[in-house]
């Protein structure tokens, strides 16, 4: 009884999930939900992240080249010593015991070091490096998504515009054949009207195909499946001097001046282990 009550306890469950996803798919994607999911969902932006974590820690372990270096020693010696006099002395002690305790704690930091100060410096830009690396993995996949959403909204809209023109065609032929039947139509009207119907059919064939082409497209981007498309509600602002800060702020020349960065970095690094140093 107990194992038929859990069977359909999972059936119940299992019912409800794919309701639960049916009624998501079902539901109008929006510009701004594809963004979301895709972020979600793409094995890059994970991988990514993931270098941007490994780069602040090795920025901090480079920082930590830099830093005092604190050395501590403690030492402690007992002793215990016995004398013997050849004239008893009954006022002192023929056994002497004593502890000696010694710290020590130095502290080291390094000052003409090149080859440190330059790892540290290493260490920032790599750390500077994976966050434009992410940023720019960020703004391509968005730029990706918004052009494939861009593609299955398009497509969408000329699937709707060829069924439109096939239930006119349809209609049309409907009436050509009426005519014909009841001798207010020819013959070439007729099959001119079912010419034009199987051309509609071909033409929402197409664009039926291309709504299915795109939306796949969409779908391997947020993982999911998408049955209609709802507003582009994605906000896009250009802000004042857009094309002079697109000069001096674009990833690619950030990104190419940090590489720049790094490369003097590890000259002077190079430069730094050939150079005696100064702690």
């Amino acid at each position: 009884m107990a194992g038929r009550q859990e069977a359909v306890m999972r059936a119940f469950w299992v019912v409800l999930f794919v309701w639960a996803a049916a009624a998501e798919a079902a539901e109008p994607l929006s510009l701004a939900e594809a963004v979301r999911l895709a972020l979600a969902h793409a094995p890059e932006m994970r991988a990514k992240a993931l270098d941007r974590e490994a780069a602040i820690k090795q920025a901090r372990v480079a920082l930590a080249s830099v830093l005092p270096i604190v050395r501590a020693r403690l030492s402690a010696m007992r002793t215990d010593q016995r004398y013997r006099f050849d004239v008893p002395r009954p006022f002192l002690t023929p056994r002497v015991k004593a502890t000696q305790t010694a710290a020590e704690l130095e502290i080291v930091q390094p000052l003409v070091r090149l080859d440190r100060w330059a790892v540290k410096r290493e260490g920032e830009i790599g750390k500077t490096l994976a966050e434009l690396a992410f940023t720019w993995a960020r703004e391509q996949l968005i730029s990706e998504v918004v052009a494939r959403w861009g593609k299955a909204r398009a497509a969408e809209e000329a699937l709707r515009a060829a069924e439109k023109r096939l239930k006119a065609a349809q209609t049309a032929a409907r009436a050509a054949e009426v005519r014909y039947q009841t001798g207010a139509g020819t013959k070439p009207e007729l099959l001119l009207a079912r010419a034009r119907q199987k051309e509609a059919e071909a033409a929402a064939f197409a664009a039926r195909e291309q709504w299915r082409l795109a939306r796949a497209r969409l779908e391997s981007l947020i993982g999911r499946k998408v049955e209609a498309l709802g507003a582009a509600d994605l906000p896009i602002r250009l802000p004042e001097g857009w094309v002079e800060r697109a000069r001096t702020d674009a990833l690619s020349a950030r990104i190419a001046h940090q590489k720049e960065a790094l490369a003097e970095a590890s000259v002077q690094e190079a430069l730094g282990q050939a150079l005696p140093g100064l702690d």
